[in-house]
């Protein structure tokens, strides 16, 4: 974490930051994601965007077991997340009333293709409720 901090601005930063994922993923979750927050925090905003920038333009294959499951996590989340607020901007452009129970039913959903077929049923349905007892 030291390394980082100190020569995140440096030819190196990039290889140090790797280094200090690949050795993140020894730790539990929540201690890793402590100390990669305490790395970020303590690195100023134009040495991070430069770091992040630099690794962005590398292909990157994650080395632990750690990075490529939360890695993956994450985006299934951003995925789940972004369908079900695609779910309500449809009924809500269609003038469907949703009751106050229904955006926490869609978005406790994780299921892609199920979210997908609400998506396509969204715009025919004839209420939000229609949607969730569809058999689809």
């Amino acid at each position: 974490m030291l390394s980082v901090i100190h020569h995140g601005d440096t030819p190196q930063g990039p290889d140090i930051v790797s280094a200090l994922l690949t050795a993140l993923h020894n730790l539990d979750h929540d201690q890793a994601g402590m100390y990669a927050d305490m790395v970020r925090a303590a690195l100023p905003r134009e040495v991070w965007d430069q770091l992040e920038k630099q690794l962005k333009t590398e292909t990157y294959e994650y080395l632990s077991d750690w990075a490529r499951d939360n890695i993956a996590k994450g985006k299934a989340e951003g995925q789940a997340e972004g369908k079900a607020e695609a779910i309500l901007a449809v009924l809500s452009a269609r003038g469907i009333q949703v009751p106050d129970s229904f955006p926490d039913k869609i978005r406790k959903c994780h299921d892609l293709d199920r979210l997908d077929a609400w998506i396509r049923a969204a715009a025919t349905a004839e209420s939000a409720e229609a949607l969730l007892t569809d058999d689809l």
